[in-house]
């Protein structure tokens, strides 16, 4: 299934997790999304309710501290997010559509000097651990990542299917560019062109799991 990867992450993420201690388990962790869809909060919002057996006023409360970015924008906010909502999978009329497409962002239009753009960057300089799920690896959405400090990273995990693997020793070095990386003890694990997403969360579960 193409979105396995949710139900690997959601158990990675809430492992050793005990319902009372359910606020904390968004610390600690960005989602940069580069697609329109609100397919991963939308998960997230049932994923709470079904493991910890909450109601869906407890959630949202949870979800709030969940830091997580649109680059290009997304289709509407959803019910728990916002009241000028629009539903997930819900019929949507003209004027909603509308007001989505205001929030849209198409490839080509740069992001400088936006407050989200900052955030982006803050978000990445910050990040011990930097995981790439689907990323095609642009030189613009690369460029727009890029922190303008050394990063903290230590670790970066990401997956590349369809790229040869003669351009995988490009996506590394532009990587180390990316985040201008200066830690010692950084290590790379983008060595192969044949992980899926949930493939990767299958081979570096306990590795991820250290935190």
């Amino acid at each position: 299934m193409v979105f396995e990867w949710y139900l690997k992450f959601f158990q990675l993420l809430t492992e050793n997790v005990r319902k009372e201690e359910a606020h904390t388990v968004f610390d600690n962790l960005s989602f940069i999304i580069f697609n329109y869809d609100r397919c991963v909060e939308h998960y997230l919002y049932h994923a709470l309710q079904n493991y910890y057996s909450m109601g869906e006023r407890d959630v949202p409360e949870i979800l709030a501290r969940l830091k997580i970015s649109h680059p290009y924008g997304a289709v509407g906010r959803l019910p728990w997010q916002n009241s000028a909502s629009v539903v997930f999978g819900g019929r949507r009329n003209n004027m909603t559509l509308l007001d989505i497409a205001a929030d849209i962002r198409t490839f080509t239009e740069r992001m400088e000097d936006d407050a989200t753009l900052v955030t982006i960057r803050n978000q990445v300089q910050e990040a011990e651990t930097v995981v790439f799920l689907g990323f095609a690896f642009h030189p613009m959405n690369i460029q727009l990542l890029s922190p303008e400090t050394p990063s903290n990273t230590k670790r970066v995990f990401g997956t590349c299917v369809g790229i040869s693997n003669g351009d995988l020793t490009t996506v590394r070095h532009e990587i180390v560019q990316m985040l201008k990386a200066s830690v010692p003890d950084f290590t790379m694990s983008i060595n192969h062109n044949q992980l899926t997403c949930g493939a990767l969360f299958d081979e570096y579960w306990r590795t991820l799991s250290r935190g």
